[in-house]
């Protein structure tokens, strides 16, 4: 009876070892697997603090090395702020000199166009002395054919003096001929430096007309009056003060298909002249500048009364220009007297019919009689 209480409890306890044992197994089985996985992970650790002891021997080395090109760098940044402070005053002296030199340059442009003006001037000159060179280079044709000529008869002389010297035999006769063979190429020599002296001066193309009667030019020019006028002109040789005769341009509002009048100015554009002109009795210059390819000639004489045929319609004239300016004078009054009404009386621009009436009556009446004036001058070619 206790026997099998005693083997059970034998086999419990077996039982209870055996699980016990199991467990304590398994724990030291995990014990073991973690001491190797410790062993292997040392092992590790070692390996990468060695790496790390190696990477810092490295680091220190090139933290050394650094500190050794931050010296250098440091000296080369000393050189370069040293270089940087002499190109700064090199700059400056540069800025300087570019300053001078712009100045020069402005100097030298004003120089340039200053040549220029005078490249057109001695353009101008060189074109006029090419008509010269012409003029003179026929004159030199003409004194060839006269040297020929006289070279032609020089040999005849020459032959003649041959025969004679035959003929006469003597000595004497001889230095007779020979004085008189002389005599006559310092005369033929004397012929050859007129005719060089006579193809100097230039040829002078004039005309000779009157003007027409519309008083412009009163009173030292007038209808009866004529000039001689000089065509072959150069653009230079007319001054302010020139009295020209020209055909006016659009902008000239003159009626007239040729005019005489004063140049009161003168300008050049793009190489070309340009004269403003004025009559002497006009109280404003024309409204136009007139180039100088319209212009046919300008007054070098001028002859006083040698058309006194035209004294009649001068003195018409005359009266008929006091009228218009009696009347532009009266036109000018009414034209005040409206507005004065108007100030005065037509607030607003609203004006009483007794008041409106009288000064539109005025004005019409003023209008109508400068109207009258100006048609009677037009009629008679005042414009």
């Amino acid at each position: 009876m206790y026997l099998w209480k005693v083997v059970l409890g034998i086999m419990i306890t077996v039982a209870v070892l055996s699980l016990t044992y199991g467990v304590a197994n398994n724990r030291y089985q995990a014990v073991v697997k973690e001491r190797d996985e410790s062993i292997l992970l040392g092992q590790q650790l070692s390996a990468d603090l060695g790496a790390l002891q190696t990477e810092r021997d490295s680091l220190v080395e090139e933290l050394r090395r650094l500190g050794l090109s931050h010296k250098e760098l440091q000296r080369d940044y000393e050189t370069l702020q040293e270089a940087h402070d002499v190109l700064s005053t090199a700059n400056k002296k540069l800025q300087v000199e570019h300053t001078t030199l712009l100045q020069e340059k402005a100097d030298l442009e004003v120089t340039v166009l200053g040549l220029k003006t005078q490249s057109l001037d001695l353009q101008e000159k060189l074109v006029s002395k090419g008509k010269e060179y012409d003029v003179l280079s026929q004159d030199r044709a003409s004194l060839q054919a006269r040297y020929d000529v006289l070279s032609q008869e020089r040999t005849a002389l020459q032959q003649t003096y041959g025969a004679l010297s035959s003929a006469v035999g003597t000595l004497e006769g001889v230095k007779f001929q020979v004085s008189g063979l002389q005599q006559q190429v310092q005369s033929l020599n004397g012929d050859i430096a007129r005719l060089q002296a006579a193809r100097a001066p230039l040829i002078v193309e004039s005309y000779r007309v009157g003007f027409a009667c519309t008083g412009s030019m009163e009173p030292k020019i007038t209808c009866l009056d004529e000039a001689t006028w000089l065509s072959n002109f150069r653009s230079q040789d007319i001054i302010v003060g020139t009295v020209i005769s020209f055909a006016p341009t659009a902008e000239c509002k003159l009626s007239s298909t040729r005019v005489a009048h004063r140049v009161i100015s003168i300008k050049v554009e793009a190489g070309n002249t340009y004269y403003r002109p004025k009559g002497d009795a006009n109280s404003s210059d024309d409204p136009c500048w007139i180039p100088s390819s319209n212009v046919d000639g300008y007054i070098i004489a001028l002859y006083k009364n040698t058309r006194l045929e035209n004294a009649p319609i001068r003195d018409r004239i005359n009266a008929l220009k006091v009228t218009n300016d009696w009347a532009e004078a009266a036109y000018d009054a009414a034209y005040q007297t409206y507005k004065q009404y108007v100030s005065l009386h037509c607030p607003g621009n609203v004006c009483p019919t007794q008041y409106y009436g009288t000064a539109i009556s005025l004005y019409d009446d003023m209008q109508q009689k400068y109207s009258q004036a100006k048609t009677a001058m037009i009629a008679t070619g005042q414009r």
